[in-house]
C-alpha cells in the first residue's frame, strides 16, 4: 500500500511549490516563489479587476458572472451554510434537548 499525495492527483509545473506554500509556516511560505506560467491554470480572485493562478504569476481580466451563475452560486453558499448550521447545533447539543410544543388542531 502507498501513500497518495496531491501532486499525485494533480500534474503540473509548480503544483509542488503551490503545496509547500500552502503547508509551510508564512514565514518560510513567503520565500518560496510562483513559477513563470504554469499552462494550466486554476483562477483565484486577486482583486476586483484581476484574477490570479494559484501556481503561477499569471492574471487575467476577472470575468463577471452570469445572473444565472449568480443564482447558483448563492444557492450553494445557502445549502452550505445551512448543513454547516446543522452540524454545529448537532455537536453543541442545541435543538435536542429543547421540546417544541405546537398548537393542537381542533
Amino acid at each position: 500500500m502507498t501513500a497518495t499525495t496531491y501532486t499525485d492527483y494533480v500534474r503540473g509545473k509548480y503544483r509542488i511549490r503551490t503545496w509547500l506554500r500552502g503547508h509551510s509556516p508564512w514565514s518560510l511560505a513567503e520565500r518560496i516563489p510562483k513559477g513563470e506560467d504554469c499552462g494550466a491554470h486554476e483562477w483565484y480572485r486577486q482583486s476586483a479587476e484581476l484574477d490570479g493562478c494559484y501556481h503561477c504569476r499569471v492574471t487575467r481580466p476577472h470575468e463577471a458572472m452570469t445572473p444565472d451563475q449568480e443564482l447558483l452560486a448563492d444557492l450553494a453558499l445557502s445549502c452550505a451554510l445551512w448543513i454547516g448550521m446543522g452540524r454545529v447545533l448537532r455537536t453543541l447539543d442545541i435543538g435536542q434537548t429543547c421540546k417544541l410544543t405546537l398548537p393542537s388542531r381542533v
